[in-house]
């Protein structure tokens, strides 16, 4: 079997098991499509609002009238192929709530597409069964900061207030007074919640101290214990008893089968006893260990928990750490929060979120409108916040990812004026070094010399992605993207594929940077990502060259893979010029002046705003082997 026959037969197998993958995950793969004209019905279809009975009276209802106006306003009538619904979900459950409760609720608005189904063999038009576009606006509710943030029953300890382990929880405010609120982790990855609003300087939550939560387990602790020794106690006790009954029946049993019976309640009492002791040490532990950490002298500090069961959702072993690395805050409510002198149900904090996971044309038009055109005035006004004298929407104070302002913002970026002037070869990065404003894998990425070429170059060996900090909020529908590529000479058959992308990455203008929690540093793609990748592979075979396209949707599942060999480029024969033209929704791809193809695969309801490179995963290559890249530029 020839090399090349090895390698062919790799990448069909790893395209079946992508092709198996996406026929489980889309939508297209289990749903019955109609005709053309049932579906062009469906996409034309007109539906009034659907207002849900709660969202018409009572004081959660008066509370929300200002939002549920500003949505009517500017969808007098939902745009044609959706169904927009309101409603306003009791996160509290009032009814069993103790009456002087802090009431919080959300108001939701769940758009669905408008579809076209086969039933008994007609066309049925209607909304599809679920969605993953939602827009929440939720009320004086703790909870939604808690990113799966969790400890079971865990409460504080003298209150029935839940603990939640998250992350570090921050909100940050951007220079227009849009204030939005993070969760990262350990890796220093953020993830994006939502818009926070709020007249109060202090928080609706605080992190407890390490005495606090001591207790607090050690409260959980005790009561799961005693409960335990108490049964156990208890099936003794049913044991003594049913011994003396025994012993005192005549005629029922022989005297040789009480004594084995007698001997089984013996076996059992003594391993119901074993069970109690376990339980009793385990008690004693629970108090010594909760005695020295809440007498401790650092007692007073940030509980940040190391080790934690989240698998059964409850407290186990825990480890303090010192709030780096592996761990988890622990977080409560803060009751102090709230103005007692206010109406329970009165909004004090709104937190909103808008979920986008669909991204059909209707719903993107829909999602693209209430950024760029709702006035948070209106939530700013809900909670006794003064009004911004220019109406704030999400676009227009900067701080949405992946959108389209006009004149975006630029970091890294020659021309900041048209939206799509960048030029690096990075002539001012130090040779060694990684380059200013660019996030590199694993740091693994540095300027370096490279043989034969002139010029630094940015030198990469390992699986990730390496891109420029280049804050455009979206690309213009015409632009093109140059740049050169080389790789070490006699570079191994086994050596990684380069890879080039351009994706729907959230670049969020708050904090200045791609969504880490989106974009995956550690490997040469993202499957969170909308993404065309360009791969090069510049040793397919004894005498050429390889390269493909492939286009991916946003949870990772192939929409287009082609593949054709090359002789412009292999092994030692090691620069190719790459220029992509993007004209709507025709991308034209170009190596050393030669058009090599030309798709329709970038989606004109996509925004699309990163680019950057990649070397995927090839355990058997070798480690000398690298591409480099250099002289990058884009432009209209």
């Amino acid at each position: 079997m020839t090399e090349e026959t090895v390698k062919t037969q790799t990448h069909i197998r790893l395209f079946l098991i992508n092709l198996f993958i996406l026929a489980g995950l889309h939508p297209a793969f289990a749903q019955s499509f109609c005709d053309a004209a049932g579906d062009l019905a469906a996409d034309n279809a007109s539906l009034p609002w659907k207002l849900r009975a709660e969202t018409k009276a009572g004081t959660w209802a008066a509370a929300m009238k200002p939002v549920i106006q500003e949505m009517q306003r500017l969808f007098p009538q939902p745009p044609k192929g959706l169904e927009v619904t309101y409603g306003i979900f009791d996160a509290m459950d009032a009814h069993s709530a103790p009456p002087n409760a802090r009431q919080y609720y959300e108001g939701f608005f769940m758009i669905k597409d408008i579809v076209c189904y086969k039933h008994q063999g007609k066309n049925v038009i209607g909304p599809e069964g679920e969605t993953g576009n939602w827009i929440y606006f939720r009320v004086n509710d703790f909870k939604g900061f808690a990113v799966n943030g969790n400890s079971g029953d865990l409460v504080l300890a003298g209150t029935e207030l839940r603990l939640n382990m998250s992350g570090d929880i921050r909100i940050e405010e951007n220079k227009n007074g849009m204030r939005s609120i993070y969760f990262f982790n350990e890796n220093d990855e953020q993830q994006f919640s939502g818009w926070y609003f709020s007249e109060r300087k202090a928080l609706p939550y605080r992190r407890v101290t390490r005495e606090e939560f001591a207790r607090s387990y050690r409260e959980y602790w005790l009561k799961k214990i005693d409960g335990e020794i108490n049964r156990l106690e208890g099936v003794l006790a049913t044991s003594q008893r049913t011994f003396t009954r025994v012993s005192a029946e005549r005629g029922i049993m022989t005297d040789a089968e009480k004594q084995r019976f007698f001997q089984s309640l013996r076996e059992g009492d003594q391993k119901t006893q074993q069970a109690i002791d376990q339980y009793k040490a385990r008690r004693s532990d629970a108090i010594r260990f909760t005695d020295v950490v809440a007498k401790s002298p650092d007692n007073g500090s940030e509980a940040f928990v190391a080790n934690f069961n989240e698998i059964l959702n409850q407290p186990s072993e825990i480890r303090f750490g010192s709030g780096k690395g592996k761990g988890k805050f622990v977080y409560v409510a803060n009751p102090a929060f709230y103005d007692p002198r206010l109406p329970k149900w009165k909004p004090q904090v709104i937190t909103v979120e808008l979920r986008r996971q669909d991204t059909s044309p209707a719903k993107t038009a829909f999602t693209n409108k209430f950024e760029d055109e709702f006035d948070f005035n209106v939530i700013r006004k809900m909670v006794g916040m003064s009004p911004l004298p220019k109406p704030p929407t999400i676009t227009g104070m900067g701080d949405t990812p992946v959108r389209e302002t006009g004149r975006p913002v630029t970091e890294n970026s020659s021309s900041a004026e048209n939206g799509a002037g960048f030029f690096e070869d990075f002539a001012d990065s130090a040779i060694g070094q990684a380059p200013a404003k660019w996030t590199l894998s694993n740091n693994t990425g540095i300027v370096k010399k490279n043989p034969g070429q002139s010029g630094n170059w940015l030198a990469m060996s390992k699986e990730g992605l390496f891109f420029p900090d280049y804050a455009v909020l979206a690309l213009p529908n015409s632009f093109t993207v140059e740049f050169d590529v080389t790789w070490t000479k006699n570079i191994s058959y086994y050596s990684p594929s380069f890879y080039f992308h351009l994706g729907a990455a959230p670049y969020d203008n708050t904090l200045k940077r791609y969504d880490r929690a989106l974009v995956n540093l550690n490997a040469y793609t993202s499957s969170r990502m909308e993404r065309v990748a360009l791969w090069i592979d510049p040793h397919w075979n004894n005498e050429h060259g390889r390269y493909g396209l492939q286009v991916f949707d946003a949870r990772g599942g192939y929409k287009l893979d082609k593949a054709d060999k090359t002789k412009i480029y292999f092994k030692d024969n090691n620069l190719v010029k790459v220029k992509l033209v993007r004209q709507g929704s025709l991308l034209s791809i170009y190596f050393n002046g030669t058009k090599m193809s030309e798709d329709a695969v970038l989606s004109e309801n996509i925004r699309w705003n990163f680019f950057g490179f990649g070397v995927d995963n090839a355990p058997n290559a070798d480690p000398s082997d690298e591409f480099y890249v250099s002289n990058i530029r884009l432009s209209k």
